[in-house]
Order: C-alpha cells, then sequence, then structure tokens
C-alpha cells in the first residue's frame, strides 16, 4: 500500500469519523492506512501534527468543493435573473453548512470533534478561523450578489453562519429533535430574515429590487420549526 502523506491523512479522517478523535492514535491509523507505526510518524511525529493535517485536509476539501460551485453558476441575462440565481446558490450552500442531509452528518460530526479540541490546540484554532473567514467572504459575496440592496453583507454572512452553524452542532448532538425539516425550515427563516433586511434598507423599493423574482425566495419562511422528519 502506499505509504504516501496523503493516504495517512484519509485513515486519520476515518479513524476519527469511526471512532472520534481519542481513537486516533498512531497505532490505530497506522493499522487504518495499512502502514508500519514508523511511517505514521514518519510524516506526523505528533498526534497534534496528524489531527492539524486532516483538520486542513477537510477545510481545503470544503471550501474547494464551495468555490467549485461557485465557478459552475452560468452568467445571467437580465440583473433581476442573476440575483435570484445567486439566491439559489446561497439557499444551497446554507443547507450544506447545516447539514440538513443525513449523508453530510459524518463529516459534520468530524468538524465538530476538531472544533472543540481547537480551544486548547493552537494550530486547530487557526485553521478553523481561517476556514469560517474564507466561508463568510463566500457568503457576504453571495448576499451581495442576492440581494444587491443590502446594506451589510458582511455583517448578515457573519450572524448567518453562526446561526447555520449552530444548526448543524443541534443536526449532529441531538438529531431526534434537531431533524432535517426542522433544520430547512430555521435555515429559509434565516435567508428570510436576510432578504427582509434588504427590502427595508433606506432608499430600497420594491420595484428597484427585482432580486428574488425569479428565485425561489424564502417563501417558507413562516414554516412551522416544530415538525419532525
Amino acid at each position: 500500500m502506499s505509504t504516501s502523506r496523503d493516504h495517512i491523512v484519509e485513515a486519520i479522517v476515518s479513524v476519527i469519523a469511526a471512532g472520534g478523535i481519542e481513537k486516533a492514535t498512531v497505532r490505530t491509523v497506522a493499522g487504518q492506512a495499512g502502514v508500519s507505526i514508523g511511517a505514521v510518524q514518519h510524516h506526523f511525529p505528533t498526534k497534534a501534527a496528524m489531527l492539524t493535517a486532516a483538520m486542513e485536509a477537510i477545510s481545503d476539501a470544503v471550501t474547494a468543493d464551495i468555490e467549485d460551485y461557485l465557478r459552475t453558476l452560468e452568467p445571467a441575462g437580465t440583473p433581476a435573473e442573476a440575483a435570484g440565481q445567486a439566491a439559489l446558490v446561497l439557499r444551497h450552500l446554507s443547507f450544506m453548512l447545516c447539514s440538513i442531509r443525513e449523508e453530510d452528518l459524518t463529516a459534520a460530526g468530524i468538524w465538530l470533534d476538531f472544533v472543540a479540541l481547537s480551544r486548547v490546540t493552537p494550530s486547530l484554532a487557526e485553521i478553523h478561523a481561517r476556514t469560517w473567514a474564507q466561508l463568510r467572504k463566500q457568503m457576504s459575496e453571495l448576499i451581495t450578489a442576492a440581494h444587491p440592496h443590502h446594506p451589510d453583507p458582511e455583517a448578515a454572512a457573519g450572524w448567518a453562519l453562526a446561526t447555520f452553524d449552530g444548526i448543524a452542532v443541534s443536526r449532529v448532538a441531538e438529531p431526534p429533535f434537531m431533524t432535517g425539516p426542522r433544520a430547512a425550515a430555521l435555515a429559509e427563516r434565516t435567508l428570510a430574515a436576510i432578504a427582509t433586511e434588504a427590502v427595508e434598507a433606506p432608499g430600497t423599493t420594491a420595484s428597484a429590487l427585482g432580486t428574488t423574482a425569479s428565485a425561489p425566495g424564502p417563501a417558507t419562511a413562516s414554516a412551522p420549526v416544530t415538525g419532525t422528519a
């Protein structure tokens, strides 16, 4: 088997996914990767080095996936069409960050393990801060595109991301309560609040907006958040 660094990083992530960070020992990772303990230690002399590499790999994969998705957007014809397309992407990103799909829960759980440890591990805290700064930037750009009249896209991106992060934590920690439908309804309410801020911006008129005419919009903003899957 390959003893490459990337292969070992994949093994670290697999071990954490199956049993949590506490299971990510050099011996366990070596067994998962099918390599010697020495091969693991060659690339990662400490457990902290292993965890830093794994968290960085996950962070890079998430931000790269988002960038790839953003690049698939095709230029829209009218400003309203462009805004509607951006609103669709914003909704997609929001749902992804909330881990609404069941298949996203494992990845969210791994990230939550890393975030918890980042409180006492500076290298992990730095990765988390860098990742969240990039996500805030991407979300701010999408809010600007979806709602050109929004008074403060950066602030909206900040509180929206914090909200989605909290929803994702609840999805991982208490899935019977924070079901997919409930998480989706909360995400929709958050997006509706952002749209409302844009509509209520000083000097903004409904006719001047035209930003959600071709998008699904937050029509479900009043959806109940008490439902279950």
